[in-house]
């Protein structure tokens, strides 16, 4: 685990154990504590872009909110949060985000949530049956989706990137997908409808700022 993905997740380890620790205290006993940080405006954000006058952008009014929500959570670039579910689900299209909230072809291995199975194509259009996860509503699979990238260790290289949307998803890519042109594919989608342009911003508004840049500077 490098530098980075470490800071990371001391920061984000912090942040819950001093929550839960204030949370505990009666009020009476911590008044020095100061307030949280205002909530970033997401709704204003999200509002600020404009779509295409179609499917596209029907489902981007849908998906960017919850993008933003979870890159101010989790840290992760918004622009990969969309990207990654706008080439999974097809726009929103396919049968496994219509029908099952899955919008990033997350599988399920059989242990404890409960899947659906379901044709699908692996690599370079080999067709093949896997078992998915399902949600009661997309909110659920976005969060799946950051909690895959922000705790298991094969994706704990692509913290070198952040917040650089493209070099992150670039960074995934191998390893989230078995299609050759699945970074390409990312990158382009992000290029393409400029879905880089909160990146910046919501890496200011999440805990990873500071982290980040405690783990860039040099040590004495």
């Amino acid at each position: 685990m490098g530098p980075r993905r470490s800071w990371l997740v001391l920061a984000l380890g912090t942040i819950g154990v001093l929550k839960a620790q204030i949370d505990s205290q009666p009020a009476a006993l911590i008044p020095d504590v100061p307030p949280p940080p205002p909530t970033p405006p997401l709704a204003d954000w999200a509002a600020e872009a404009e779509w295409p006058d179609d499917h596209r952008g029907v489902f981007l009014v849908q998906a960017t909110p919850l993008a933003l929500a979870s890159g101010v959570e989790s840290c992760v670039p918004p622009s990969v949060t969309l990207s990654q579910a706008i080439l999974e689900t097809g726009w929103g299209r396919s049968t496994l985000a219509t029908r099952y909230h899955n919008w990033f072809g997350i599988k399920d291995p059989g242990s404890k949530a409960e899947g659906v199975w379901l044709d699908t194509v692996e690599g370079v259009g080999v067709p093949a049956r896997a078992r998915f996860r399902r949600w009661s509503s997309p909110a659920g699979s976005v969060r799946a989706h950051a909690t895959i990238l922000t705790r298991d260790a094969r994706y704990a290289h692509a913290w070198e990137a952040w917040p650089d949307g493209p070099d992150f998803a670039r960074a995934i890519a191998g390893r989230w997908a078995t299609d050759p042109e699945y970074a390409s594919r990312l990158v382009w989608l992000i290029d393409h409808y400029a879905l880089d342009r909160w990146d910046a911003r919501v890496a200011d508004a999440s805990p990873c700022g500071d982290a980040m840049a405690m783990a860039d500077s040099p040590s004495d």
